[in-house]
């Protein structure tokens, strides 16, 4: 039998494929039932409503005030030491993730009203498109006009969220000017 002939060969050839195909149908076989046993081995982890999550409003603003946090930490990073290659392109990741916050912020601004709830749309539409035009200095790794970018988005973050503070102060001087009787 000659290489691509027909034949005994031929034949041995297709049964030592099926051969290899076996062992890997076992192999998702016993990976199935393994998954199927971790999947019914109890949790470590609490249920919803047992404190694990935060309800609605408390999450996105704890979001938000993460995203900040983690977003002023990165200017210091890029500002401090000699940034990488590895540090640009997690920055452009960082950066996806931030534009993540204008559904947190677009969530928590449902609650204003008037003007404000008018203003919170605009903030939140710049906002977005800031963060979107910020990826083309962090691909140039043009740390002057990234970092002129990094300081305009925080001041619309932290401008939303004196925002929210203000709503929150809102409700306790609404709450003060109802009289029980």
């Amino acid at each position: 039998g000659t290489p691509g002939g027909s034949g005994a060969s031929g034949e041995s050839h297709q049964e030592l494929r099926k051969l290899q195909d076996q062992p890997a149908r076992r192999d998702v076989l016993a990976s199935l039932a393994a998954g199927a046993t971790l999947a019914w081995a109890p949790s470590a982890r609490a249920n919803v409503g047992e404190g694990d999550t935060l309800p609605n409003g408390a999450r996105q603003e704890d979001r938000l005030r993460k995203g900040m946090d983690a977003w002023q930490k990165l200017g210091e990073k890029l500002t401090t030491t000699q940034v990488s290659e590895e540090e640009w392109t997690n920055t452009q990741g960082f950066l996806r993730r931030l534009y993540g916050l204008n559904d947190d912020m677009t969530y928590l601004a449902r609650g204003f009203r008037g003007d404000k709830k008018k203003e919170s749309e605009d903030l939140v539409n710049v906002f977005k498109k800031r963060v979107k035009e910020t990826d083309k200095p962090a691909k140039a790794k043009d740390l002057t006009k990234f970092m002129e970018y990094h300081t305009e988005i925080s001041g619309y973050l932290a401008k939303f969220k004196g925002m929210l503070s203000d709503v929150t102060a809102d409700i306790a001087v609404e709450e003060e000017d109802v009289e029980v009787s």
